[in-house]
């Protein structure tokens, strides 16, 4: 088993078989090492399970790392479940633009919380519930539709930059709420 690699592995059923991105610059070039980054790696897809059919080679998505497996001890490749993929990336002109795959959504965060009458006080043991708009849903999403405003748990999901806008991609079930009818 020393001697496995890209070529001689083969996923399963629903798994994706990927090679790791190295890790990106942030503002102030500032890295974020693998270990303490809270939801999800990006990655190339090298080939899928019979059931992954979605999920071509070359590929490059966003996957949750908690439901990851390395196997190899470089720890470049990765084998996931096509369910567990929160996003594809895809060019489109110059811009590389988020495809949220399953039940995920890309949200554009407001600013701040919407205040619907009274006052709005913090529960300080957890961050306050967070607004937006949501910009894009995966197929799988059964209650949030694109363009609806939302609240949704303020400590979840992945930060995300498309053209230079900020975005969250978070799961379906984050969702708290959203509002119905006009003001």
């Amino acid at each position: 088993m020393n001697n496995i690699n890209e070529k001689n592995f083969k996923p399963l059923r629903a798994l994706i078989l990927v090679r790791r991105d190295a890790p990106e610059d942030e503002a102030g070039g500032i890295i974020i090492p693998d270990s303490v980054q809270a939801y999800g790696w990006r990655a190339t897809v090298i080939r899928s399970g019979p059931k992954a059919s979605d999920y071509k080679a070359g590929d490059v998505i966003l996957f949750q790392k908690e439901y990851t497996i390395l196997p190899v001890k470089d720890r470049t490749l990765a084998l996931t479940e096509a369910e567990h993929v929160l996003a594809k990336l895809k060019a489109i002109g110059n811009v590389e633009c988020i495809i949220p795959q399953n039940k995920f959504v890309l949200i554009d965060p407001y600013p701040m919380p919407i205040k619907v009458g009274g006052l709005f006080l913090a529960d300080k043991s957890k961050p306050p519930p967070k607004t937006g708009r949501v910009k894009m849903a995966g197929t799988d999403c059964r209650e949030v539709k694109i363009g609806m405003d939302i609240w949704f748990e303020g400590n979840v999901g992945v930060n995300c930059v498309e053209d230079g806008e900020g975005y969250k991609l978070i799961d379906e079930s984050n969702v708290l709420a959203m509002r119905i009818g006009e003001e």
